[in-house]
């Protein structure tokens, strides 16, 4: 997944993240993870975070819409 940040200032800190696997964009739009949602998890690591959702979910659903929220200072 390529992730790109709206925000270009300098001195920004991620201090949490969500992922959000939905099975179609509405319930992306919506903020709706059918096939895995995250939570918001309170870290700064931005690289090597695993995914935890349902393999069997996953896969059953060859096409998935992503969406990463990262939250700063």
């Amino acid at each position: 997944m390529e992730i790109k940040t709206e925000n270009s200032s300098r001195g920004q800190k991620q201090t949490a993240y969500q992922v959000l696997v939905a099975s179609n964009l509405e319930n992306l739009e919506n903020d709706t993870g059918d096939v895995w949602n995250s939570g918001k998890v309170k870290t700064n690591q931005s690289v090597n975070n695993t995914y935890q959702g349902n393999e069997s979910e996953s896969a059953k659903k060859p096409t998935s819409f992503k969406e990463l929220k990262i939250f700063n200072l």
